[in-house]
This record gives C-alpha cells, sequence and structure tokens, in this order.
C-alpha cells in the first residue's frame, strides 16, 4: 500500500479507501490468511513494553488508526493525512463485504449476553449474513480450547475476535496460521456495540476526540487504562 507511515516501527496504513479496496480483495480472492489490527494508544503503550507483542503488530497484514492518540501522534511527526477508521465501523464494512460475497463468519467474544443479543439482532441488520457461529468469550481454558479447534474445523472466511487487548491479538497470531483463507480482525468491545447492549458515542464526541472519556463514563472499571493514556500522552504528544 502506498499511504503508510510508521509509529516506532509499527507501519500504520492512513487510507480508508485503500484499506476498504484490500479487505473487499481479501473477502473475494481468498488466496490466504490475512490479520487486521485496529491500532490505538493503549496497544502502542503495550508494544512498546513487550516486544513479542509488538512484533505480531508489525506482522499483520492490515494495521488501521483507530484511536484519536495515534491519529494526533502521526500527525505530529508529519502526516497530515491520517484517516481513522473505529474499530465497530470496520467490523460493518467487514460484515457489509461478507454479506455482499457469501463469506461465513464467525464470531467469538463478549460476554453471555452479548453473545444472545447477537444471535439475535445480526440476521435482522445484515439479511443473507451467513454465521457459522457465536462464541462467548466467558467460558473456562478448555472451553476456548474447544473454540480454537472449531474455528480450525470450520474455516471461516471472516472471524471476529472480541476478547480485549491483547488477548484478541495474541488469539488471532496463534490461530491464523491454521487457518486457509481467513480474514481476522479484533474488534474490542464492537460487539456490545453491533448487539445494541451499550451505546455508540454520538458523533460531535467521536469527531473532538472524547470517545475514551464517553467510554469510561459508561464503563467505570476502564479507568484503569489511564495509565497507559499518560504514557502515550507523555512520550508521543508532549
Amino acid at each position: 500500500m502506498s499511504s503508510i507511515e510508521y509509529l516506532d516501527g509499527i507501519p500504520v496504513n492512513l487510507s480508508n479507501n485503500e484499506v476498504v479496496a484490500l479487505m473487499n480483495d481479501w473477502l473475494t480472492i481468498h488466496q490466504h490468511s490475512r490479520h487486521i489490527i485496529t491500532l490505538n494508544a493503549q496497544m502502542v503503550i503495550a508494544a512498546a513494553k513487550f516486544s513479542c507483542f509488538k512484533e505480531i503488530i508489525k506482522q499483520a497484514d492490515l494495521v488501521t488508526v483507530d484511536g484519536y492518540g495515534v491519529d494526533w501522534a502521526l500527525r505530529k511527526r508529519g502526516c497530515p493525512n491520517v484517516q481513522r477508521l473505529v474499530g465497530v465501523d470496520l467490523a460493518r464494512i467487514l460484515l457489509q463485504k461478507s454479506c455482499q460475497n457469501a463469506c461465513p463468519v464467525y464470531f467469538f467474544g463478549g460476554t453471555p449476553r452479548v453473545a444472545s443479543e447477537l444471535r439475535r439482532v445480526l440476521p435482522l441488520k445484515w439479511p443473507g449474513l451467513i454465521i457459522t457461529d457465536i462464541q462467548d468469550g466467558y467460558g473456562s481454558c478448555s472451553t476456548q480450547t474447544a473454540v480454537f479447534k472449531d474455528i480450525i474445523r470450520r474455516q471461516p472466511f471472516l472471524l471476529l475476535v472480541g476478547l480485549g487487548t491483547p488477548a484478541q491479538e495474541l488469539f488471532l497470531a496463534g490461530i491464523l496460521p491454521y487457518l486457509t483463507a481467513t480474514v481476522g480482525i479484533g474488534v474490542g468491545g464492537a460487539f456490545e456495540v453491533l448487539s445494541g447492549l451499550r451505546r455508540e458515542a454520538p458523533p460531535f464526541i467521536r469527531n473532538h476526540g472524547w470517545e475514551w472519556c464517553f467510554r469510561m463514563l459508561q464503563e467505570p472499571r476502564k479507568i484503569n487504562r489511564l495509565p497507559d493514556l499518560a504514557r502515550f500522552w507523555y512520550k508521543y504528544l508532549r
């Protein structure tokens, strides 16, 4: 891709048009498995701490700009044409492309309630979507091993994993070598939004970079991410 810039050695794709075109090709041609990562500040800090996690991100087939922190950090480094593509919006695009190309989709992650609600609402939002299975991410280790084996057996063309970072990226890095032509992406809390159980930040909040604050008001437990956000600001934005 032509629109690539680097943030601490991580190649980041800046053009949404190129990203969407690539995803469409991958869901049409089915050559081999692909790993998509939506990069945010928390992931950049984790990559700085753990070289193995950074290597997973660097080896991904596509890294997009998710969080505003990454957006601002790239702009501060002289990249004026950064285009964000939030994880939940990317998931919607992938689901629409999957409908158009009759691609079977596997969903893994979220709470049992979220998984149950996804089973109800997805066929209504995307008629014709081929759902291979929907499994929550709250099972025991043996249950998750069974899901791992089930995904390999079914070989979906699209795999959405909502386990939170870095668990979802580690899961995908582990399973994609066993899949023939799967596009895999970690979607964080997107399942909660897609299921309708969590309200999405209004456009004016998203457009001004306050989505992280909106999420923390919805889920106060995420306040433990503030130290990482402070480290990111100190390292990249001051």
